[in-house]
């Protein structure tokens, strides 16, 4: 089940973040940058859980509110116009694509137990 699910969100593949959080510790010039997932590619968590179960067969509850969670930002998307402008942006894995990689995996991991 999903709640608060109206709130749009960048999602970032872990290989993604990782690649951007070296650069800054390698090689930034700044204090402090944002890292996060390209705005192209954001949905809401109830259109997340309809992928995720579409891609493994499973039936999604999703219990939409009128309002969302309560207190919880309308678009939780972070501004990484700085990491851009310093490194430019990476070739992001598409959120299929990382869904593809995430859940493969564990199914990897769940057989061999």
């Amino acid at each position: 089940k999903a709640s608060g699910t109206l709130a749009d969100r960048a999602y970032l593949y872990v290989d993604d973040a990782v690649d951007m959080l070296l650069n800054v510790l390698l090689y930034g010039q700044r204090a402090v940058y944002n890292i996060g997932g390209h705005d192209g590619w954001s949905c809401s968590i109830g259109e997340l859980a309809g992928r995720i179960a579409q891609k493994t067969g499973v039936e999604a509850f999703v219990r939409l509110g009128e309002t969302g969670l309560e207190g919880a930002p309308s678009d939780a998307r972070v501004n990484i116009d700085r990491y851009a402008d310093e490194f430019h942006l990476p070739a992001f894995t598409h959120l299929d694509q990382g869904l593809d990689h995430t859940i493969e995996a564990f199914r990897e991991l769940i057989a061999a137990q």
